[in-house]
């Protein structure tokens, strides 16, 4: 949807119905969850390095300024979670040395 050049169109179907396969074991759950954080990291990203798009858009003044926020939000979230993984790190670290 967020090709240059591109006209498309993005409707509501009312009659669409959507389907997912559940995980049956631990590791298919793994793996779903990490498709998942994966796809949800890269989509972050990706939004936080093409902001100016937002900015150029034909959106109201309102919704880019929420757009923003969400984009602030997204980069306090990646910062957090880069912490938090170097935090977890350095605490196996301290019980394992200590």
């Amino acid at each position: 949807m967020s090709e240059d050049g591109r006209s498309r169109v993005l409707k509501y179907v009312r009659g669409a119905v959507g389907e997912t396969d559940v995980p049956e074991a631990l590791p298919e759950f793994i793996s779903q969850r990490r498709r998942w954080l994966n796809g949800s990291f890269f989509a972050a990203t990706y939004a936080i390095a093409h902001v100016e798009q937002i900015l150029r858009s034909g959106h109201s003044l309102t919704r880019k300024t929420v757009l923003m926020v969400e984009t602030v939000y997204n980069i306090i979230n990646l910062i957090f979670s880069w912490f938090s993984i170097v935090g977890i790190v350095l605490g196996f670290a301290q019980l394992l040395f200590d």
